[in-house]
């Protein structure tokens, strides 16, 4: 059958008849979701959050010094300095909130301190200001090797003061056999991961190393190792600038060292002191009492929370202190008047007799918008 045109079959007309309807049935359908997510209000709602609080991380004491003992400084993180007259403990303002490592002075109107992101500061007596320091590496010891003030830290740092201005020294390093040879050569920013602690006759570091003037080239450094191999750090030591004999240094493996005079009169040697290490992990920081007449007795603050008693000659005595806080650094003014500090805000004072806790008015919690490391900026878990 011919169809004429306009004339269609029964298919066509019902797919043009179903056309109307399939559209109202979507209209209605989008106007019914519009109406449920709009709901009964004309304003769309804005979901609201919390603010979340600023991170919390413990007050840590990192070390003690003082040039008396009515004018005693301790510092840690998050930039805390206090301070103790003869009659109180205050905190200071310094102008920086990194981690402060160590404190070391010259007298009571010139001390130092020194932390991480390159900061070194001073302090004049009456304030703390910034010294530029020309390097924004970690910084972890303050102090004088051979009457110069030395700073030093991560990747080998190696500052000197020079007048009011720190100056970066020679990285490069000689090392010597006993008969004066030269062995090697080393990089001081590429093969040393760490220098951590200056003392008057030699500066720690990583891998159990010191360095000390060389005896033959006064413009360079040499190297003394003082373990064979592994990670051990020279932590701290203790310095005498007049006995050869009470000048000490400690590391992370429990180990104790003595200078003494070498066989060869070209150099000075560190001896390990066997039997004195306690039975902690690291000894975190040292203070000599030079003026017993049985000899030195060494205090020694450990990674356990402990400080140890020590005769140079070998005597060992129980803690003198037993807790469970990471102790960091120890200082003395005399034998009845010693100051340990370490985590949670601790600050214990030994009185010849027996230890105690100094309020110093810190919380153990700070407000801080930094991770927590240690004083060689390693990741404290």
């Amino acid at each position: 059958m011919v169809m004429h045109k306009g004339v269609l079959d029964r298919s066509h007309r019902l797919t043009w008849l179903c056309r109307p309807v399939c559209f109202y049935m979507a209209l209605v359908a989008i106007l019914t979701i519009s109406v449920w997510f709009g709901g009964c209000s004309d304003k769309k709602e804005v979901p609201t959050f919390a603010t979340p609080p600023v991170p919390e991380i413990q007050t840590w004491l990192y070390d003690v010094w003082g040039s008396s003992a009515n004018d005693i400084f301790v510092v840690g993180q998050p930039g805390i300095v206090l301070h103790y007259d003869g009659s109180g403990w205050r905190q200071m303002s310094v102008p920086t909130n990194v981690p402060l490592i160590e404190v070391w002075g010259r007298s009571s109107n010139e001390v130092y301190a020194c932390g991480h992101r390159g900061v070194i500061l001073r302090y004049n007596g009456s304030s703390w200001s910034t010294m530029a320091s020309g390097t924004s590496e970690n910084l972890y010891g303050i102090g004088s090797y051979r009457g110069e003030v030395y700073c030093v830290g991560h990747k080998g740092t190696l500052l000197r003061l020079s007048g009011s201005s720190w100056v970066n020294t020679s990285t490069f390093i000689i090392r010597r056999t006993p008969s004066g040879s030269p062995l090697d050569t080393l990089d001081r920013n590429d093969d040393i991961n760490s220098l951590t602690t200056v003392t008057h006759y030699g500066i720690g570091g990583s891998d159990g190393i010191v360095l000390m003037k060389d005896p033959i080239d006064t413009n360079i450094e040499w190297i003394v190792r003082l373990v064979a191999a592994g990670m051990e750090f020279v932590l701290d030591g203790h310095s005498n600038d007049v006995t050869l004999g009470s000048n000490y240094l400690v590391t992370s493996g429990g180990r104790i060292f003595r200078l003494q005079e070498s066989t060869n009169a070209l150099e000075l040697s560190w001896l390990e002191l066997s039997g004195l290490a306690p039975e902690s992990k690291a000894i975190n920081g040292i203070w000599a009492d030079t003026g017993d007449t049985l000899g030195d007795i060494l205090h020694l603050a450990t990674r356990d929370g402990k400080v140890y008693q020590r005769e140079n000659t070998g005597v060992k005595f129980p803690p003198s202190h037993d807790g469970s806080d990471v102790l960091y650094g120890i200082w003395g003014s005399a034998s009845d008047n010693i100051y340990a500090v370490g985590i949670n805000a601790t600050v214990i004072r030994f009185d010849g007799i027996s230890w105690e806790k100094v309020d110093v008015g810190l919380s153990t919690k700070a407000a801080a918008e930094m991770i927590v490391y240690d004083k060689f900026g390693r990741l404290l878990y």
